[in-house]
């Protein structure tokens, strides 16, 4: 079980510990505690590693003892942590108005299928949604402003992206890697666009482009 009393869990503190089972007593409590992490830049590509989170991808997870695969992160929670539900065994994920920044690594390699993403939410950081393999459908919000290195990498199976003004899409920074791989570089894209192809805009799916005159 994890108190609401922890604040920061250190590198390694659950390396290779097989937990089957995080009982979390205050969900907006868990959003902040300080997950510790490695990272290893080479040829301008950033590596992250944690070790540090109880939670792993057959860890059952229970809210005040109820099990659950359902996460609704509440009001009043301005940012979710690097990490902090990184693997975890969960298939969707409310966020709250008042969420600005999702952090590095947050729900990497989970199993959720659908993200809308809420008005008021600024930043997605790096590796944020990587490997979120049955993700099909994310929701953009006006308000944001940057999507990190990698955030959508691997999401293979999203198929569409919703948003509700193109002027505000294109206003967003969309951050770039490069990975040396046999002898060429690479521009690794942080846009979710990759692997939906389909910017849907007000719910219709956009065929011919007419960029607004404020652009």
């Amino acid at each position: 079980s994890m108190p609401k009393a922890v604040t920061k869990i250190d590198i390694a503190a659950f390396y290779m510990a097989k937990v089957t089972k995080v009982n979390i007593e205050d969900i907006a409590a868990w959003c902040n505690i300080e997950f510790a992490y490695e990272s290893d830049t080479e040829d301008g590509v950033t590596d992250y590693y944690c070790s540090s989170s109880p939670i792993n991808s057959t860890t059952i997870i229970a809210i005040n003892g109820v099990e659950t695969t359902d996460i609704v992160i509440p009001e009043g929670v301005g940012e979710i942590s690097n990490f902090a539900f990184y693997s975890a065994n969960i298939t969707s994920i409310s966020l709250p108005k008042t969420l600005t920044k999702i952090g590095i690594g947050a729900f990497e390699s989970t199993d959720i299928v659908e993200l809308e993403l809420p008005e008021g939410l600024q930043t997605i950081d790096d590796v944020a949604f990587l490997g979120c393999n049955t993700l099909n459908k994310v929701t953009i919000p006006t308000t944001l402003v940057r999507i990190g290195d990698y955030a959508f990498e691997n999401c293979t199976k999203l198929n569409a992206v919703y948003i509700s003004d193109l002027s505000s899409w294109c206003d967003i920074i969309f951050e770039t890697d490069h990975d040396w791989d046999e002898g060429y570089w690479e521009i690794c894209n942080a846009n979710p666009l990759k692997y939906a192809h389909d910017l849907y805009l007000n719910g219709e799916l956009i065929v011919d482009l007419v960029l607004p005159e404020d652009v």
